[in-house]
C-alpha cells in the first residue's frame, strides 16, 4: 500500500494545491498507518510538461533519516534529467513520471494520424504508441 503525505500540486494550479511534506508528519504517518511506501512532496507538481521544478532535495534527505519505509516521488516529468539521480542518493527508491509517457503516447498517435488520415485501427495504431512510450522510458530509466 502506497500514501502520499503532503501535497503534490498540478501544474494548471501548482501553488494553491500544493504543501510540501513535513518529516515528523510523515514520520508519525507511516508509524500509524504502517503503509508499505510513502509518497513525499519535495517540489514536484503533476501534469507538468516541462522540466525545472525547483526541488527540495535537503527536505527529502530529512524525510529520508526519520523514515525508514520506501519514500516515492510523484509528478516527476518536471524533474530535470540530470535531478532524477540525485533524488534517488537522497532517499528516493520510486519516481513517477506519468505524464512524459503520455505525451509521447498521444505524439505518436498523433503523427500517424497526419501521415495517414485513413488509418483507424487502434491495434495497428497502439503498436507504434506504446514502442515510443517504452523507449521514452527506456531513456530515462538510463538517467539513473
Amino acid at each position: 500500500m502506497e500514501a502520499e503525505i503532503g501535497s503534490v500540486g498540478y501544474s494548471d494550479n501548482a501553488d494553491a494545491k500544493r504543501r510540501f511534506t513535513d518529516p515528523g508528519e510523515a514520520e508519525r504517518f507511516a508509524a500509524l498507518t504502517g503503509v508499505d511506501a510513502l509518497a513525499v512532496a519535495v517540489g514536484t507538481v503533476h501534469r507538468m510538461e516541462t522540466q525545472g521544478v525547483d526541488l527540495q532535495f535537503d527536505l527529502l534527505r530529512r524525510i529520508r533519516q526519520v523514515v525508514k519505509i520506501p519514500l516515492v516521488i510523484h509528478g516527476s516529468t518536471g524533474v530535470a534529467d540530470r535531478d532524477l539521480r540525485r533524488l534517488i542518493e537522497c532517499g528516493a527508491v520510486k519516481i513517477n513520471m506519468g505524464t512524459t509517457l503520455r505525451m509521447v503516447f498521444g505524439q505518436t498517435l498523433r503523427e500517424q494520424i497526419e501521415e495517414n488520415p485513413k488509418l483507424f485501427d487502434r491495434v495497428e495504431m497502439y503498436q507504434k504508441c506504446m514502442k515510443a512510450v517504452e523507449g521514452k522510458a527506456i531513456e530515462k530509466i538510463k538517467c539513473l
